[in-house]
């Protein structure tokens, strides 16, 4: 890495199609309740895991209402 100039690496970074200054802009522009968001779906999501055995089928515990 020594001996690889500046204009080596914007060689090798153009022929990979690397865009390093596109990638931060996407990682910083969030909605600013974005946190927020992806809590609430990760929660969802867990729920949701939770209610399904291994094999797909809704489990059923004792004592929930209505069932």
């Amino acid at each position: 890495m020594a001996s690889v100039t500046e204009t080596m690496l914007r060689k090798i970074l153009a022929n990979a199609k690397i865009r390093p200054f596109k990638i931060s802009y996407c990682c910083e522009r969030r909605a600013p309740d974005f946190d927020s968001k992806m809590h609430d779906a990760r929660v969802i999501y867990k729920q949701l895991s939770l209610q399904f055995d291994e094999v797909g089928k809704l489990r059923v515990f004792e004592g929930m209402p209505g069932l």
